[in-house]
């Protein structure tokens, strides 16, 4: 599919973006042949995919999501926010990249940030760098250890 948007995407992110696709599809296939599959959280799956490929920035906040809604006659719906606290990517050329989206099954996610798509793309995300102190616990410091080494052994199995 040709989406119009895409060519608003700096080449520079969408080729950032092959490469996460590599490492979830290798973490994915992974995934599927074994009985034991780890549970992780996307404030490590994040770090462990940046660690990865060091052109992507690491970033804390919370993404944005409707809470529930009102509907009213002849009238757009009263919407009730929500938000999430998660983190993210942001490619070189500063498109948000997703490795691990809130509500979504399919993943990685590139998240639309130009023209009329912005608020439905990087408009639900907000950055809140000082997040990342209250969510850095000891299982999630552990978790993204455990995770870097995995995606190190994927890749280097991969490369041959």
């Amino acid at each position: 599919m040709n989406h119009g948007a895409l060519s608003q995407i700096p080449k520079i992110d969408k080729e950032v973006f092959k490469k996460v696709l590599k490492i979830s599809g290798l973490v994915n296939a992974y995934e599927t042949t074994h009985e034991q599959r780890p549970v992780y959280r996307c404030h490590s799956v994040s770090r462990a995919v940046a660690h990865h490929v060091p052109e992507l920035k690491v970033m804390d906040g919370v993404v944005a999501g409707v809470g529930g809604f009102r509907r009213r006659k002849n009238k757009p719906p009263l919407i009730k926010a929500t938000y999430f606290p998660h983190t993210w990517l942001i490619g070189p050329g500063g498109t948000i990249i997703d490795p691990y989206p809130v509500g979504i099954i399919s993943k990685p996610v590139l998240v639309l940030s130009c023209t009329c798509h912005g608020p439905y793309g990087k408009g639900l995300y907000f950055a809140c760098p000082d997040l990342e102190k209250r969510w850095m616990t000891p299982e999630v410091l552990e978790e993204t250890k455990i995770l870097i080494e995995h995606i190190g052994k994927l890749l280097a199995e991969h490369k041959q």
